[in-house]
């Protein structure tokens, strides 16, 4: 059997000011002090009714086989979530709706940068598009596995990781892959065998050189 360690916040937190206020507040898990951060989304139902992120199936999946591919166990990281209490409806977070949007930042103002601040993490590693969306700048579709640096609001820059969601890998075996994908890489990031390579364009010019007759006539496009 698994055992695992709440988090020392677990009855004392308060709720975020946009909290639905109808599930149970989950705190974090792991060591209070620790290299490796890991945020997901939200708590399921079996988190709900334990008090503890991740111990679901999604849970088995992060532990019994995405961990293993970066070389880490459960019991060297702490977990947390975007959002600290099930979301009610379906339990699933949209970051594109404006009320969820406004619902995570709400929860990570209130507890996960906080959180990061008493974790002092060395990296962090968002899981899925809920976590990612608090990252100005980061596309998850597009930086997914590709270092990145996250100004935590009352914090500091800190290296980020970002991966996709571990449930998602529960749905489809072709994003299964994907999910494996960015945790071998992971295990190479953390070894420093990772190379990533210098962004050339730091600062892209869009503007477009068209020829009207002999004169040529420059125009700005947006991106």
């Amino acid at each position: 059997a698994r055992s695992y360690c709440k988090g020392e916040y677990q009855y004392t937190m308060n709720r975020c000011p946009l909290c639905p206020g109808v599930n149970n507040v989950v705190s974090d898990c792991g060591p209070q002090q620790c290299d490796i951060l890991l945020i997901g989304e939200a708590p399921g139902k079996d988190e709900n009714a334990k008090g503890v992120p991740f111990i679901g199936k999604t849970g088995a999946e992060l532990d019994g086989h995405y961990l293993p591919l970066a070389g880490l166990t459960r019991h060297e990281c702490r977990i947390t979530n975007a959002v600290h209490c099930l979301p009610p409806g379906t339990g699933k977070l949209d970051y594109t709706d404006t009320k969820h949007a406004a619902m995570i930042r709400s929860c990570a103002e209130t507890h996960l940068y906080r959180a990061i601040a008493e974790c002092q993490p060395r990296l962090i590693v968002p899981m899925g598009t809920a976590a990612c969306s608090l990252v100005p700048g980061l596309e998850l579709d597009m930086h997914w596995a590709f270092p990145f640096v996250w100004s935590v609001p009352g914090y500091g820059d800190v290296p980020i990781f970002p991966t996709f969601h571990p449930a998602l890998g529960l749905h489809s075996n072709k994003e299964m892959l994907k999910l494996r994908n960015c945790f071998i890489r992971l295990k190479l990031y953390l070894a420093s065998r990772l190379h990533v390579p210098d962004n050339k364009y730091p600062t892209p010019d869009y503007t477009v050189v068209t020829t009207v007759g002999t004169q040529a006539v420059q125009t700005n496009r947006e991106r």
